[in-house]
């Protein structure tokens, strides 16, 4: 754009080019960064309008292996592994009783189910001892487990109750649920108990839907509302992430 001097020798047409182009330069730098905000990009929570020579890095180094299609990235995909790919999952320990025996179980299949009425889900293989316990009690408690319970989890799910009483194995400390007939961990900083409603083969698994019918937590995890602040566990996680 042509300069042009004006009576008080203000370059004014200089001027409000100048200011035009640096508009449209952050315009587009704010639209580069909340287009991958949006999408969740750890790497743009440092990045303002006025950092654009780091956006521009990012883009350079982070999409090498993308293609753009009307501003957004398109992402190379590949087939994987189909089992166990939904994640994070829990590792948790189920208890359970039938005719006066008790069990512990360790299970990886393992959800919220609902909100109302609250619900879990969890899966049993049906070769496994405690799948009939469930099956014929309709009652069992789920118990979170922490980093500092590996040991018991490991033996939890390498043992079988047919063989040995786990409980007495481990020098565990039993409590009585208060609504269901059924044990739970007092070394579980979080144990739910649970009434089954109904249940589905998923092929490998019986997956057990059921009713939350009380919870147990540590006095020092429970808020002033009744809330589990769950962000003071460390919960386990068996099998590292590959």
């Amino acid at each position: 754009m042509p300069e042009k001097e004006t009576d008080s020798g203000t370059n004014l047409y200089k001027y409000r080019d100048l200011k035009n182009r640096q508009k449209k330069r952050i315009c587009v730098i704010q639209f580069i960064t909340e287009t991958y905000r949006k999408r969740r990009y750890p790497a743009f929570s440092y990045l303002n309008a006025g950092k654009g020579k780091k956006i521009l890095f990012f883009l350079k180094t982070s999409l090498y292996n993308s293609k753009m299609e009307g501003g957004f990235e398109v992402r190379e995909k590949t087939s994987a592994v189909l089992s166990n790919s939904l994640r994070p999952r829990p590792d948790v320990l189920v208890t359970c009783r039938y005719q006066g025996k008790d069990n512990l179980l360790a299970v990886t299949c393992a959800a919220n189910a609902g909100y109302d009425p609250p619900m879990v889900i969890v899966g049993i293989v049906p070769s496994r001892y405690s799948y009939h316990m469930i099956k014929e009690s309709g009652v069992f408690a789920v118990n979170l487990v922490t980093e500092e319970m590996r040991d018991i989890y490991a033996f939890a799910g390498s043992k079988s109750g047919r063989d040995m009483d786990k409980f007495q194995a481990l020098s565990l400390t039993k409590r009585e649920c208060v609504k269901i007939d059924a044990p739970f961990l007092d070394i579980a900083p979080v144990a739910i108990e649970c009434k089954v409603t109904g249940s589905i083969r998923t092929g490998s698994h019986e997956m057990f839907a059921a009713t939350i019918e009380y919870v147990h937590a540590d006095k020092e995890l429970v808020d002033e509302k009744g809330f589990i602040r769950f962000s003071k566990l460390h919960f386990l996680t068996f099998k590292e992430l590959p």
